[in-house]
């Protein structure tokens, strides 16, 4: 057992207030992100496949995760202590979401990279039954990732400090290690290597475009770059015209999500650094309270800004939501009236019989 149990210092008040608060965000956000690709068919792709799994992955954490941790600060550690199976059932769905979300943003951006840069090879690596197979790859590394903490390598439990069922990260230093490298660091150095990788060749087409013309206008240098990656000649034909301007469209919105979910993994690395290097560095269990228990704040409030990340910078989830909301809301107005009827009818037959 990790320390001990602090009570409801004015400290552990705030952070319970604001994990509720980001608990009901990122319930809606996430949501809306589900809603938003359901309603709007510009948005059924297979690189937005890897965008839903991630939006499942963070409601996994604010669904069940967060209001369990929540319960954590207000029932203490008796509650779960006593109950270990429920212990053992929230580190691990905590564990393996928090695992998949950020390895969906790693497919993600591999998915932008091979779009981007390695367009010819993208339809093979990239079908459907593909995209498919390589969301059902992530939960299932993401699962074998936790197995060790059944297998006498770590553990499960509820932490002192951090106020909530986790993988016991005192049961084995080697395990809190691999874990925090495989976690954070192989999907990171994926994001860098894939973000690198469209950034030199966006610069590229840039270069190649001014030195043809310095008189060119920087908004049209983005969209040159499909042209010259295709070597194709220009053609006074409409049919091929059109083509290269729904290319060139194409490749605008891929460069805009690739900058999108570039913002998303540098808002997550920022969350779950303060965490992860705690964990590798407090080995003996010498940080205070707080340290750890808002450091898990940071962390899980990621799951909860992904959503408000898209609709801040990106225009089609931005119209997504608003659709999704739209189409909810006239639901909800046609469930009423429905209710409305029915109780007219119940009323009127309830005077006739009397």
């Amino acid at each position: 057992m990790m320390g001990e149990h602090i009570g409801l210092t004015p400290s552990v008040l705030v952070y319970a207030i604001l994990l509720i608060i980001s608990t009901l965000v990122g319930n809606l956000g996430n949501c809306c992100v589900l809603g938003a690709v359901f309603c709007d068919k510009r948005l059924r792709t297979e690189s937005n496949v890897f965008i839903v799994n991630l939006a499942i992955a963070d409601l996994c954490v604010t669904c069940f995760v967060d209001p369990m941790s929540v319960a954590g600060v207000f029932l203490k550690d008796s509650y779960f202590l006593e109950r270990p199976i429920l212990c053992h059932a929230i580190g691990s769905i905590c564990l393996i979401s928090c695992v998949c979300s950020l390895w969906s943003i790693g497919a993600i951006s591999l998915n932008r990279y091979v779009r981007i840069c390695k367009s010819n090879n993208y339809n093979k690596l990239f079908s459907w039954r593909l995209t498919y197979f390589y969301t059902f790859c992530i939960w299932f590394f993401a699962l074998m990732l936790d197995v060790p903490n059944f297998a006498d390598w770590g553990d499960h439990t509820y932490d002192m400090k951090t106020l909530a069922c986790s993988y016991d990260r005192l049961a084995s230093y080697s395990y809190t290690v691999f874990f925090i490298m495989m976690f954070v660091s192989l999907p990171l150095l994926t994001v860098l290597f894939c973000n690198i990788n469209i950034f030199l060749i966006v610069l590229k087409s840039k270069r190649r475009v001014r030195l043809r013309d310095p008189n060119i206008k920087e908004g049209k240098t983005m969209t040159s770059y499909f042209t010259d990656n295709s070597q194709t000649q220009t053609s006074n034909s409409e049919l091929e015209k059109l083509q290269r301007k729904k290319a060139q469209r194409a490749f605008k919105n891929d460069i805009k999500l690739a900058r999108t979910l570039l913002i998303v993994f540098i808002v997550f690395c920022f969350s779950w650094a303060p965490y992860a290097l705690i964990c590798l560095i407090d080995r003996y269990d010498k940080a205070p309270h707080a340290a750890y228990y808002y450091s898990v704040l940071f962390a899980h409030a990621s799951s909860s800004t992904n959503s408000i990340l898209y609709a801040v910078t990106n225009k089609l989830f931005r119209n997504g939501y608003m659709l999704f909301l739209q189409n909810l809301r006239q639901m909800l107005k046609l469930s009423k009236n429905r209710v409305a009827i029915v109780n007219n009818i119940s009323e009127s037959v309830t005077q006739k019989g009397s």
